[in-house]
């Protein structure tokens, strides 16, 4: 459960964290869009470059290191599917490459971005306000369910439940003793949170105020202009390519 490490919520004092969540939101959507689109080398060793920035500047590369060593199953298996079905070495180190791209991009967004914020601004881009409240909550309940699977497991093991048997039937029915107190566990949880919306009279007001709003700062203005400009080279560079193999052709 330790791969959930690099997604949570950890607040710190930088100015990665101090960031519009916008803007955050606004920049993970381009290095995904970029890194999803292009096998250019460059581009992808340019997008990490900023990636470890960022990750580095909230202080959280230990986390996101913890994180990665866990996908490391995921990037040898796309590694070496790319290699078996025909597409060459490079074509599969770049395919495993925007892999750790695009997680390490979710992993610094949500590292530094706490769920309020993040509700904060997918209500600001017009998203309804019911639906950014079960998305925040269902991100908040990720680290809680894997925490309450980590104490189940370990209560389990203290208990004698062997789960290193072998054979995959015997090895699935032992990790029932886990599974189905962490089921219960979240529906109850899941009972006490519509309980606790229902006294705090959730909904009952069509327009609902915030404690806090959402103000871009000089730095926000700042990387909003540095990614339109981006996105403009990023195009404009493709296009020149493009342009190139049309006329070449």
């Amino acid at each position: 459960m330790s791969i959930f490490e690099g997604f949570k919520f950890r607040r710190r004092s930088t100015w990665v964290h101090n960031l519009d969540p916008r803007v955050k939101l606004a920049l993970s959507f381009i290095f995904l869009a970029s890194s999803v689109s292009t096998f250019d080398p460059m581009e992808l060793a340019f997008i990490m470059v900023i990636q470890l920035l960022f990750i580095t500047s909230s202080k959280s590369l230990r986390a996101w290191l913890r994180s990665l060593s866990q996908l490391s199953l995921f990037v040898l298996i796309i590694l070496i599917s790319q290699i078996v079905f025909g597409t060459g070495v490079i074509s599969a180190i770049l395919y495993s490459c925007r892999f750790v791209i695009i997680t390490s991009t979710v992993s610094w967004f949500f590292l530094t971005t706490s769920p309020d914020d993040l509700g904060r601004s997918l209500e600001a881009i017009g998203i309804p306000r019911d639906f950014s409240f079960a998305f925040t909550m269902s991100i908040r309940f990720i680290p809680v369910i894997a925490e309450e699977f980590n104490s189940i497991f370990d209560a389990q093991r203290s208990r004698g439940l062997e789960l290193d048997v072998k054979g995959f039937r015997r090895r699935v029915m032992n990790f029932l003793p886990i599974l189905i107190p962490v089921f219960v566990e979240t529906i109850r949880r899941s009972y006490e949170i519509a309980d606790s919306l229902e006294t705090k009279a959730y909904g009952a007001y069509p327009k609902r105020t915030r404690w806090k709003r959402l103000e871009l700062k000089p730095l926000d203005k700042a990387l909003a202009i540095l990614a339109v400009l981006y996105v403009f080279v990023v195009l404009s560079y493709r296009l020149g390519l493009l342009a190139g193999l049309i006329r070449n052709t």
